[in-house]
């Protein structure tokens, strides 16, 4: 029995090494991830105020979903350029969609301290089950995914969004 113990944290320690490696290696290139699924899911989380919003809600629209948390100092550095660019995208028919995997309580505290001018959706085990669904194989926080009107995934980006990467990655979406 101890020999299967320790085979078992030896494969749980190289995977969390090899996670954490995937994940700054990302972080540190600002790598764009590439993802199993072609087509957006279709998923239903609640909103700020616990009302369940379907994603097809935004149908046609080209959307930049962006999975964050309270708890990631870069998530809550790039709120802002969301919050700043939402009006612009907004005018192309673009969607920002945020999808906090935290705490709703915890989110609902944030959200009072900042004024979010697109949706944001909460869950827990259910927002990490939505960015499954987008063909995710390695989580890293803060994650954007960029769909065209026709909800076909166009780009993961893993690490902080900047500005000039929002506006780069939605510059063939301005063009539909």
């Amino acid at each position: 029995m101890k020999t299967q113990n320790l085979i078992l944290y030896v494969a749980l320690v190289a995977a969390s090494v090899t996670g954490g490696y995937l994940y700054y290696q990302a972080k540190a290139d600002n790598t764009e991830v590439k993802a199993k699924a072609t087509l957006r899911p279709v998923f239903s989380l609640p909103d700020i105020d616990g009302t369940p919003r379907s994603i097809t809600e935004w149908d046609g629209k080209a959307m930049v979903v962006n999975f964050w948390a309270t708890w990631c100092a870069p998530c809550r550095r790039e709120i802002p350029v969301l919050v700043a660019m939402h009006d612009e995208l907004l005018a192309d028919d673009i969607q920002i969609i945020g999808i906090a995997m935290d705490d709703p309580a915890a989110v609902a505290e944030f959200a009072k301290e900042t004024e979010f001018n697109y949706p944001v959706l909460v869950g827990e085990q259910e927002a990490v089950d939505a960015a499954e669904g987008f063909g995710i194989e390695v989580m890293a926080l803060p994650l954007t995914v960029f769909t065209d009107h026709d909800g076909r995934i166009i780009e993961i980006h893993a690490g902080e969004l900047t500005q000039d990467d929002l506006v780069a990655a939605t510059l063939p979406l301005r063009q539909q």
